[in-house]
C-alpha cells in the first residue's frame, strides 16, 4: 500500500472548490491512479484557522502518479510505501473520519433506510461494533461531531453525510481482520472522504 500527503494551497480557487465537494476531490485523486485502480481512501485533515494550505491524506493500493492528477500545479505531495504487520495486543494511536450510520425503518417501510447517527452514545457504539468486526478494540476515544457534509454529483444530485472524527488509542485483537480493515476502510461513504483509518505507534 501507499500513503500520500498532499498540501493544497488555499489561495487558489481550484483547491477551494475541490475541498468543498468531496466527490470532485475523489475524481481528481483517482486520476493519479492506473486504470483499473485498486482501493483508494482519502481524508481531508483538520486544520487551524488562517492556515495557507489544506492537507489531504490518501491511501492507495497502487502507486499514484500525482503529476498526472487534475490537481493545482502549486500542490505539493509526498508518497511512501508501507506495510502493516502487527501482532495481537499491539497498541496504536488512531484517527478515523467516518460516516456512522444505521438502518432504521421509517413510516412502516419494509426495508430500513440508512440514516446518520447523531448522538455521541450511538456514535461510540458504532465504533465499538466496527472494531469487533475489524479486529481492534478502541480505547480513550475522543468523538468530534463535524456535522453534515454535502457532496454534489455530476448529475446534479446532492448527497448529505454525517461526519464524525474519532481520535484515540486502539488495541489490535485479531491481526488479520485488522489488516483487512486498514486496507478496506471503515463504514460507508468512502468515495466522499470517509473511512480511512490511520494509525501510529502509541
Amino acid at each position: 500500500m501507499y500513503l500520500s500527503r498532499l498540501n493544497l494551497p488555499l489561495a487558489d480557487r481550484q483547491p477551494q472548490e475541490l475541498l468543498a465537494n468531496p466527490h470532485a476531490l475523489h475524481r481528481a485523486l483517482m486520476a493519479a491512479l492506473p486504470t483499473p485502480a485498486g482501493r483508494m481512501l482519502f481524508r481531508i485533515e483538520p486544520r487551524a484557522r488562517h492556515t495557507s494550505a489544506a492537507m489531504v491524506l490518501v491511501q492507495s493500493e497502487d502507486e499514484p502518479d500525482w503529476d498526472s492528477a487534475t490537481l493545482p500545479q502549486t500542490a505539493a505531495f509526498e508518497t511512501k510505501a508501507f506495510d502493516v504487520e502487527l501482532p495481537q495486543g499491539a497498541r496504536l494511536r488512531f484517527r478515523l473520519r467516518a460516516n456512522p450510520t444505521a438502518r432504521r425503518k421509517i413510516d412502516g417501510a419494509a426495508e430500513g433506510k440508512r440514516v446518520g447517527l447523531t448522538t455521541e452514545e450511538d456514535q461510540r457504539a458504532w465504533l465499538i461494533r466496527k472494531g469487533e468486526q475489524g479486529g481492534f478494540r478502541p480505547d480513550g476515544v475522543i468523538v468530534i461531531d463535524e456535522g453534515q457534509v454535502k457532496a454534489a454529483k455530476p448529475n446534479g444530485r446532492t448527497l448529505t453525510f454525517r461526519s464524525v472524527r474519532f481520535e484515540g488509542a486502539l488495541e489490535v485483537t485479531e491481526p488479520d481482520r485488522f489488516r483487512e480493515a486498514l486496507q478496506a476502510g471503515i463504514g460507508s461513504g468512502k468515495a466522499f472522504g470517509f473511512g480511512l483509518l490511520s494509525v501510529a505507534r502509541a
